[in-house]
């Protein structure tokens, strides 16, 4: 309802500084981190698409995009977080500036079979960004073997197929 109430936070310059330092830490420094390019839009899935696995041992997981030193454009993105196959997913329309505004949030992804996934909606020719993906705080000692694999990886031969 309106009237509409909001904050805005302004930093002091030290702590803009240390914001800065940090952001660029986070990104440079960061354990997974891939270029995406866009692409054809046409398609009903849109441009480029990269997907991330959480490690399981995250309880929490900073994610990061920003082209500042690949095109310096804006970039139009969508980005789905999601555990399991029948779990609901979240999901994310991204529309920043890029080398000006990158975009930073922090995620909750306690437990295994946490999985980012990123889409590129911009053209091929004006579309280039970055995204970067890192654990957030104090990581959880859960080992990744002991994770619930569904598929298996091996070969089944027989069933219905022949």
């Amino acid at each position: 309802e309106f009237p509409l109430e909001c904050a805005v936070f302004v930093p002091s310059p030290e702590e803009s500084a240390h914001i800065g330092e940090t952001t660029q830490s986070m990104f440079y420094n960061a354990p997974m981190k891939e270029k995406v390019q866009g692409g054809s839009t046409d398609a009903p899935g849109g441009g480029a698409i990269r997907t991330f696995s959480v490690d399981s041992s995250w309880d929490k997981t900073q994610l990061m995009v920003w082209s500042k030193d690949v095109g310096k454009k804006s970039f139009k993105t969508n980005i789905e977080i999601l555990q399991g196959p029948n779990n609901q997913k979240q999901h994310l329309n991204l529309r920043c500036g890029g080398s000006t505004q990158p975009f930073h949030c922090v995620l909750n992804t306690p437990g295994p079979g946490w999985n980012i996934r990123c889409n590129s909606k911009k053209f091929l020719e004006d579309g280039l960004f970055q995204i970067a993906c890192g654990p957030y705080g104090p990581t959880s000692s859960i080992n990744a073997a002991d994770d619930v694999v569904v598929g298996g990886g091996g070969v089944v031969s027989g069933g219905w197929g022949r």
